[in-house]
């Protein structure tokens, strides 16, 4: 690993190749079940759009990631085509491949602050409880293996996968050794913590995992900030597919983020975590 940096920011380390085309490597220690957690390919595809725009005005507005193939172990490509340049958004769309198979792809439009004084100012800050004053998570084998990097702190859950009645999650997600908290590591934190939280503790645990990832970035995450809140909301189960709302905050409270995610689950057991 390289001097000083974090294992965070070595998994979402890139080697330019040209200006559209960079070279990632994906490691087992940052598995859950058959490959790479989705959250380091949101990582490493904003942090090649970011690199590709090179323009500090533009910042991700959305982005929707399909995953597509298991992320398994080696060297990946990480390609990027911009689908339009405006003056104030552009649209990309982000691959990552291993001999032109794609292993994720995703739609993101990034756009420059437009000045307008709003109509509509809702009340989006809350009161966070303090860490110290609710469950810290403790580390168990069953865990996806890349939890080994990550620290949760539980609020409240009442998981629809245990059949509760209030299909709910809350807590903070940060990792152990931090990183300032950019718009590729706050992507990594937003794809953590409800698969890897949750469909793991019903006995027998079901195998789940994550189709599809939406995002409204709504402000530019604070560096200082080390950790992120997050409360889910599940709102669909049928047919073996859940649907999930959520949304992330910064320690001061304040909406940063909203998440939308689409699940399979069934009755398989889940992927082993180790070999």
């Amino acid at each position: 690993m390289d001097y000083c940096m974090t294992p965070i920011d070595q998994a979402l380390k890139l080697t330019q190749k040209t200006s559209s085309l960079y070279q990632a490597h994906f490691t087992k220690d940052w598995y859950q079940g058959r490959g790479v957690y989705g959250g380091i390919q949101l990582g490493l595809m904003l942090k090649a759009a970011e690199t590709f725009i090179d323009n500090d005005d533009f910042v991700p507005r959305s982005m929707t990631c399909h995953y597509c193939e298991p992320a398994t172990e080696g060297p990946v490509d990480v390609r990027v085509q911009m689908l339009r340049a405006g003056k104030t958004i552009s649209h990309l769309q982000v691959f990552i491949e291993r001999d032109d198979q794609i292993i994720s792809s995703s739609l993101m439009s990034w756009g420059r602050q437009r000045d307008m004084e709003a109509v509509h100012t809702p009340d989006d800050q809350r009161t966070l409880p303090s860490k110290k004053d609710i469950l810290k998570v403790p580390h168990v084998d069953r865990m996806p293996v890349f939890c080994q990097y990550v620290q949760f702190y539980l609020e409240s859950m009442s998981p629809p996968y245990l059949g509760m009645g209030e299909p709910s999650i809350k807590g903070y997600c940060e990792f152990i050794e931090s990183s300032p908290l950019t718009f590729p590591v706050l992507g990594a934190m937003l794809d953590m913590w409800w698969p890897s939280g949750g469909a793991l503790l019903k006995k027998p645990p079901r195998n789940a995992g994550t189709i599809d990832l939406s995002i409204h970035f709504l402000r530019a995450p604070t560096p200082e900030d080390d950790c992120i809140y997050m409360d889910f909301e599940n709102h669909w189960q049928r047919d073996g597919y859940s649907g999930e709302y959520g949304h992330a905050y910064n320690l001061k409270g304040e909406k940063i983020a909203s998440i939308r995610q689409w699940i399979f689950f069934d009755e398989r057991p889940p992927h082993p975590n180790k070999d």
